[in-house]
């Protein structure tokens, strides 16, 4: 029997065996970063249902007959924040999430994701003083569902919206390397070893996996998910106890989300990616609800991520620490960035339009994501490109995108893109005074609305409602 002609509820059951759950753990989905330390987040950017409670994604057998493993559940929902709407000089002004939501929120305005403080208080010992991950996502549902929408980091372990080991994640996403890892492996011939999983109560089975590398098999490995994760229980306190019940819990999700790449691995890569791709997308709706991701919250994949990000965070298509082939990398990027923009909008991020080759680099993904010359009608869900001009040399600060932007467009009107489906971000964020804010808002929107670019501040609510009845 081939793959293929495997059924979706007997594939399922197929997974189940392959990754040893004695106990049903709730697995929505998790994320990655390089070999390198693992990072939090570092900078700003988050609804789902436990493992026994899968289901499977209407179109995930369009791809690969391998059941999606994260499905939708009710979470808690804080109560609706006041609505406010900002004036329509205003209209394209992105300001920053954070939680409380304060006065409230603007409904009428997009805004750019904050994640570790959409998680709420810590505890002294680190923890998170709500431990499951299940209210932090009732507090991006609202949000969401309070505004024009809201652009998410989501891309790498510790940077989205749940901590992996600081709360019981909810959701979590594999990270766009992982694709790539198991897209690599098949194209050099080889199958893809999964992750090793023990039941969680398990304490030998996890103490005898020596190293991150013999944990994750062929897929980018966590150190510190290994070293926590692989520890014995016994004998520990409440909160190590709860990290390491976390780490686990975090390693299975990555588990079972690798397991469908490599059930599809005879099929050959491009199948891989598919249902590597198909997981990450079932995880996005997971954690928002599928109506909220396709109707309000962008995720933010970086495409074009620096060294830092790569070795540091786990960012990107590249993984870390490994020769990788540029065919895995594009048929990984391919897979998920399509996946992705079936399911809402998408933001891609960065891209130094001062740099001949950046351009280059934007406008060559733009034709395979948005292309002019697609026949029937394209799915209606925009790509927001983040864009920069030069940078610093941590490559998170520089200047803005305005200088360069009017060569850009020119360059895109030549080439193969439906720029009707294509939105842009400037960023850096534009710094605005504390005197004279509201004069300076106006200006600031002006500029950008004369160059077709909204304005992104380092503003919450109550800081721009401030600025805006200051506003002449």
């Amino acid at each position: 029997m081939t793959k293929t002609s495997v059924s979706l509820v007997s594939l399922a059951l197929v997974v189940a065996a392959c990754i040893d759950r004695d106990e049903r753990s709730s697995r929505p989905a998790v994320a990655r970063e390089g070999t390198a330390p693992d990072a939090h987040d570092a900078r700003p950017g988050n609804e789902t249902k436990t493992a026994d409670q899968r289901a499977v994604a209407p179109d995930a057998g369009k791809a690969h007959p391998a059941a999606s493993l994260a499905v939708e559940r009710e979470v808690p929902l804080p109560p609706a924040p006041a609505r406010l709407d900002a004036p329509a000089r205003f209209a394209d002004v992105i300001p920053r999430l954070s939680h409380p939501f304060g006065t409230g929120l603007y409904a009428n305005l997009v805004y750019e994701g904050n994640n570790s403080n959409m998680r709420g208080a810590r505890l002294p010992s680190e923890l998170y003083e709500e431990p499951d991950g299940a209210t932090t996502a009732g507090r991006w549902r609202r949000a969401a569902s309070s505004v024009r929408g809201i652009f998410v980091l989501r891309d790498a372990l510790f940077s989205q919206q749940d901590n992996a080991l600081d709360q019981r994640a909810f959701a979590l996403a594999m990270p766009p390397s992982w694709i790539t890892a198991a897209v690599n492996e098949v194209v050099a011939g080889r199958t893809p070893r999964p992750v090793r999983a023990p039941a969680p109560d398990d304490d030998d089975a996890w103490a005898a996996i020596a190293t991150a590398a013999d944990l994750f098999g062929s897929f980018p490995p966590s150190a510190r998910l290994h070293a926590w994760a692989c520890r014995r229980m016994l004998g520990t306190d409440a909160d190590t106890r709860a990290r390491i019940e976390n780490a686990r819990h975090a390693v299975r999700e990555l588990a079972a989300q690798a397991e469908p790449m490599i059930l599809a691995a005879g099929e050959g890569p491009e199948a891989v990616a598919a249902a590597g791709a198909e997981q990450v997308a079932a995880t996005d709706r997971a954690y928002f609800g599928a109506e909220l991701r396709r109707t309000r919250v962008i995720p933010i994949t970086v495409e074009n991520p620096n060294r830092h990000e790569i070795e540091d965070e786990g960012k990107g298509f590249e993984v870390a620490g490994r020769d990788v082939s540029g065919q895995a990398i594009a048929i990984a990027r391919d897979a998920l960035l399509r996946r992705r923009l079936r399911d809402g909008d998408l933001a891609l991020e960065r891209y130094d339009l001062s740099r001949p080759e950046e351009r280059r680099r934007a406008i060559a993904l733009l034709e395979r994501l948005v292309p002019a010359d697609v026949s029937g009608a394209a799915p209606p869900h925009r790509l927001w490109l983040w864009v920069t001009g030069p940078l610093e040399e941590n490559e998170h600060r520089g200047v803005d995108a305005t200088a360069y932007i009017a060569t850009f467009h020119a360059e895109v009107a030549r080439a193969n893109v439906d720029s009707s489906r294509l939105r842009y971000v400037s960023k850096p964020y534009v710094d605005l005074p504390r005197t004279g804010r509201g004069r300076a808002l106006v200006e600031a929107a002006d500029r950008m609305r004369a160059l077709g670019l909204p304005l992104s501040v380092n503003l919450g609510t109550a800081a721009l409602g401030a600025a805006i009845r200051d506003a002449p």
